[in-house]
This record gives C-alpha cells, sequence and structure tokens, in this order.
C-alpha cells in the first residue's frame, strides 16, 4: 500500500471514528475494503501519531477522547522572516 492510499483510508477511518459509525473491526474494515488486520495496523499508526482512539462496547463504535480530526498535505502559511519582521 502506497502513502497515498494509506492517507486516505486513514482519513475515512477518521471520518467514520468522528461520525460513532456503528460497529465492531469486522464491519468497518469491511466498510473501508480492507482485511481485520489492515483495519488494526491503521488504528495502531493513527494512534502512533497521537489519536486518543478508543472503543465503546456497549454502543459499539469508535470514538475520540478528545475532538480533533486528521489532516494531510501542505498547507502554505505566511511566517516572519528572521532578518526583519515583514510577513512571507
Amino acid at each position: 500500500m502506497n502513502f497515498y492510499d494509506k492517507t486516505n483510508l486513514i482519513l475515512r477511518l477518521d471520518q467514520m471514528i468522528r461520525l460513532k459509525f456503528r460497529g465492531n473491526a469486522d464491519s468497518l474494515s469491511s466498510r473501508l475494503g480492507v482485511s481485520r488486520s489492515t483495519f488494526f495496523r491503521l488504528l495502531d499508526d493513527m494512534r502512533s501519531l497521537n489519536a486518543p482512539i478508543e472503543y465503546d462496547d456497549t454502543g459499539q463504535f469508535y470514538y475520540y477522547e478528545k475532538v480533533g480530526k486528521f489532516q494531510f498535505g501542505f498547507f502554505k502559511q505566511a511566517y516572519q522572516n528572521k532578518v526583519g519582521s515583514r510577513l512571507l
């Protein structure tokens, strides 16, 4: 799996978690079109990037303990030049 495919899967899983899609690992991996083991690797990757992912056994959904979301890409931002105070 290349970087682009993996980031797209992470973004899709992120959305599913934020929307509290109901289901266990088997059903969510099926929705993503990946194996159960790939689903758990994605969760591990997200957790290694500090995503506070938990699972609610009663409601059967994954959720974030803290509000947040994943974003991938290059975002242009103004910054100060070290020599002067003008913004580039």
